[in-house]
């Protein structure tokens, strides 16, 4: 079992959750989606928790979905408001929803009314136990050292978007000591 406190780096929860790097820096820097585990600041790293990365790859479906971005920030801070933080084993599909592009909130009323009348029409469902199992599929618990490890292609992911990142840091700071 994956011990609850086990947070994730950026770029492995980038390689898990399908988003890029660039992408969970912006989600987080727009205030659309901020992980729960650790929240960094200016040189501090931030921290996925296990829940994060379900929802992230949520959220991804989402988007692939049709679901906008710019759309989420609206749709999560409702759904917080309304039902609390989004819990691993919480039935989101429920809840929200694409319709014409739009990422749409369900409350009881308006599910109600929406279904007696007709106008309810699903282009998606988030199953979150199915991605439950995926992010499990992808990690390697070791319950006797307390160590979780990505499976190797994850891991290959994760080392190849770490590299990047690190190649862009050093262009950039080469950058800045070739204008001084």
């Amino acid at each position: 079992m994956l011990h609850p406190a086990h947070a994730f780096r950026l770029h492995e929860a980038a390689a898990l959750s399908g988003f890029s790097k660039y992408m969970l820096d912006y989600l987080a820097r727009e205030d659309v989606f901020r992980p729960e585990a650790g929240v960094g600041g200016r040189g501090v790293a931030r921290r996925y928790s296990f829940a994060d990365i379900v929802v992230l790859r949520a959220l991804r479906q989402i988007c692939k979905d049709r679901g906008r971005i710019r759309h989420l920030r609206v749709a999560l801070s409702t759904f917080r408001d309304e039902f609390g933080p989004i819990e691993v084993g919480q039935r989101i599909d429920q809840l929200l929803f694409v319709q014409g592009g739009e990422l749409c909130l369900r409350t009881a009323e308006q599910a109600d009314c929406e279904l007696r009348t007709g106008q309810l029409a699903f282009s998606f469902v988030v199953d979150l136990d199915r991605l439950t199992q995926e992010v499990s599929a992808s990690l390697i618990v070791d319950s006797k050292n307390n160590v979780v490890r990505l499976e190797p292609s994850k891991a290959k992911e994760a080392e190849a978007i770490r590299q990047k990142v690190w190649a862009a840091v050093r262009q950039k700071r080469e950058q800045r000591r070739g204008a001084a």
